[in-house]
């Protein structure tokens, strides 16, 4: 997918099928990338997510062919691993995966700027893919990057990480020469927030500030993310979200009872635009109408003053 000046000026990276059909399977869900509503437990082992689960094994067949090396990306893997773990099975893939992260104050300003999402909504969007990617792809070969390391002598860091996984043989035309990297670099870097700022805002949930170390500690380190830490993360998140839930439920209803009201609207439409050229069409009679009566007025005057 084509990228945007000052937003992913080399583009988005995404294969343009596969994120269509991520968003329909989270639009019959009744979800969207942007809600941060939860997924239903188990989702997918339901039946109409296994007949996305055939799609996209057909799209990556057709794309990739008989590729023993390829590369996805999109955002809307984090919450939809558990199914793409089902695609990888049923394709033999052994999945290896690059966990790049970035400053949730500079993921919330690039969303506000390209898509008008409020920060604290933002906040939460950062928090719930990156938890859940890191959940769903524990037990599995995985590495984390920031996103600074990425665009500072990145290819040289994904080619060190390439060796480590034995891939080396399936990637050309990567250097690492720290010196060289045409592709990547620091001029990419939009929205730059400081880490201090980051962790000295008052306004920004503890939660996000800790899962954020956690994640920066796992990219410094080479090693998997602390699972102590990790787990206390979590657990403070489903506490908060069984405060949550009656509130998250009465949101359902709303946008159920604002669905409805489009749905009354979008029906009326048709009447309302006839009701439109009525009105107008009886507004050019009252006029020709007037026209006739100030014409007959003048008439009437003349011939009275003839009879004088």
């Amino acid at each position: 997918m084509a990228g945007r000046t000052g937003e992913n000026d080399k583009g988005f990276w995404e294969q343009e099928e596969i994120v269509v059909t991520h968003e329909r399977l989270l639009k019959e869900m009744g979800y969207s990338w942007d809600d941060p509503g939860l997924l239903p437990d188990r989702w997918w082992e339901t039946g109409h997510s296994q007949k996305y689960i055939d799609e996209i094994c057909r799209v990556i067949k057709a794309d990739i062919g008989s590729a023993s090396f390829w590369a996805l990306k999109d955002p809307r893997m984090c919450r939809l691993l558990p199914l793409w773990q089902q695609v990888f099975a049923r394709l033999g893939v052994t999945p290896l995966y690059l966990h790049i992260f970035r400053n949730p104050l500079e993921v919330a300003a690039s969303l506000q700027h390209r898509d008008e999402i409020p920060r604290p909504l933002a906040l939460l969007l950062w928090f719930q893919h990156n938890l859940e990617a890191v959940q769903n792809s524990a037990g599995s070969p995985r590495r984390f990057l920031t996103f600074p390391q990425l665009l500072d002598h990145g290819e040289s860091r994904l080619l060190h990480i390439f060796q480590e996984w034995e891939l080396s043989a399936h990637v050309k035309g990567m250097t690492d020469d720290p010196d060289e990297s045409p592709f990547l670099n620091s001029l990419l870097h939009h929205h730059q927030v400081p880490d201090s700022e980051l962790m000295t805002d008052q306004d920004v949930p503890h939660l996000v500030k800790d899962l954020y170390q956690i994640l920066l500690e796992a990219a410094a380190s080479g090693k998997e993310p602390a699972s102590e830490k990790l787990d206390h993360i979590v657990q403070q998140y489903q506490q908060a979200i069984s405060l949550l839930m009656p509130w998250t439920g009465l949101s359902d209803q709303l946008r159920a009872l604002l669905e409805k009201r489009d749905a009354r609207i979008a029906e009326l439409a048709p009447a309302l635009k006839n009701a439109q050229h009525y009105v107008r069409a009886r507004e050019r009679d009252i006029e020709e109408l007037n026209r006739q009566i100030e014409a007959l007025g003048e008439t009437i005057k003349t011939l009275q003053m003839n009879s004088n």
